[in-house]
């Protein structure tokens, strides 16, 4: 009798502590019932690939909520790419004005800066956001271009001499006026970064300073080509001289031949090129499209092919293996990808694809952190089997 009213009574005091513990706290403020509650007080989390999902309810207004950091960090991330999505995807072009620069600097500016491995997982895989990838892409594409097409154009508009003769037919510039209006562009330094980059990783990968190099789709601002070729030689010139072709012992030139298959980029990137004078000396701007094979592409060391060829990994597949069998065996690839959020901006390539293997080599992939967006791999060409 006396373990029941033992029993009873610890019974009794659980309960009352129970109702104790459901009673409304008087210095909170929230909804009366949990039917109002917003839904912006529940997280749903998906945990890895796996079916595996938390659903949970949470306080707002619980100073000690276990919500870490990082998870706040992803939401935000999240919310602030989908909403420069929707702003933008709107706009009938993405031509340079207030609202595209805007929003295009702070896109770029999120996916650069450096985040815990988890924080990146977790932004990549939200499905909601994954389904606005595609329209991301398109968006950097039309608008990187629009970009370089309207500062070649102003560079030209800005530099050139007025003519006391109208009637004269070329157009005059002061190369060293267009070099230094050229720097001004939004993203020059990123540029330099970037050959910079590339140009050692070239170099760690081939025996010899490249002497001639093909870059696919420079558009109608080519300032990678440009950076490659001051580097170049200045490269050549730090070694002792300009390269040496090996078949008959005479100092070679360096040259970077840019192709592109639109007619109006080709257009200003000539005008451009002639107008920079000796800072373009050994530029060539040809309007060709990747797939053509009046592209030879044999007599090259080194081919470049721009971050924009080529939509998805499909085509960026079918088009390096256009070019790799127009290519000499032993000439390097320079392909431009993307690692992390920046994969939002631009597509990442893999190399090591069955039908990139059979014919290219890969030779080392890097990816740089900070402002410089675009990663790096180099392949080698085969030699013929």
């Amino acid at each position: 009798m006396a373990d029941l009213l033992t029993w009873l009574r610890l019974w009794l005091s659980s309960t009352h502590q129970t109702r104790a513990l459901l009673q409304p706290n008087p210095n909170h403020t929230k909804p009366a019932s949990f039917r109002n509650i917003s839904p912006d007080f529940v997280k749903v989390r998906k945990v890895s690939d796996s079916a595996i999902m938390t659903v949970r309810a949470y306080d707002p207004y619980d100073d000690d909520s276990d919500d870490g950091d990082d998870i706040r960090e992803s939401d935000q991330i999240i919310q602030r790419i989908i909403k420069i999505h929707d702003e933008l995807w709107k706009l009938d072009d993405f031509a340079p004005c207030p609202l595209v620069n805007e929003r295009l600097t702070e896109l770029v500016q999120i996916c650069s800066k450096t985040y815990d491995r988890e924080t990146v997982d977790e932004v990549l895989t939200f499905h909601a956001l994954q389904r606005k990838i595609p329209n991301l892409r398109e968006i950097c594409d039309i608008a990187e271009s629009a970009l370089e097409s309207h500062w070649a154009w102003k560079i030209l508009a800005e530099t050139k001499k007025q003519q006391p003769d109208a009637s004269q037919a070329d157009d005059i510039y002061d190369s060293d006026r267009v070099f230094e209006c050229l720097k001004t562009f939004p993203y020059y330094n990123n540029y330099v970064e970037l050959a910079r980059f590339e140009l050692h990783a070239i170099m760690s990968a081939s025996t010899t300073v490249p002497r001639k190099i093909a870059f696919v789709g420079s558009g109608p601002l080519p300032l990678t080509s440009l950076c490659v070729l001051e580097g170049l030689k200045n490269l050549g010139a730090s070694l002792g001289g300009l390269p040496v072709n090996s078949q008959n012992g005479e100092a070679q030139p360096i040259e970077v031949y840019n192709y592109d298959r639109d007619e109006k980029a080709v257009e200003v990137s000539q005008k451009l090129c002639r107008a920079l004078g000796k800072y373009a000396e050994g530029m060539h701007i040809v309007l060709e499209s990747a797939f053509s094979r009046a592209m030879d592409l044999r007599s090259f060391d080194v081919v470049f092919l721009a971050a924009l060829v080529g939509f998805d990994q499909c085509e960026k597949e079918n088009i390096l293996h256009s070019m790799a069998r127009r290519m000499k065996p032993g000439g390097l690839i320079v392909i431009r990808s993307a690692h992390g959020l920046k994969t939002l901006l631009y597509q990442a390539v893999d190399i090591t694809s069955k039908p990139l293997l059979r014919i290219l080599e890969p030779c080392m992939e890097v990816h740089p952190y900070g402002q410089v967006v675009n990663s790096v791999i180099i392949a080698r060409r085969k030699a013929e089997e």
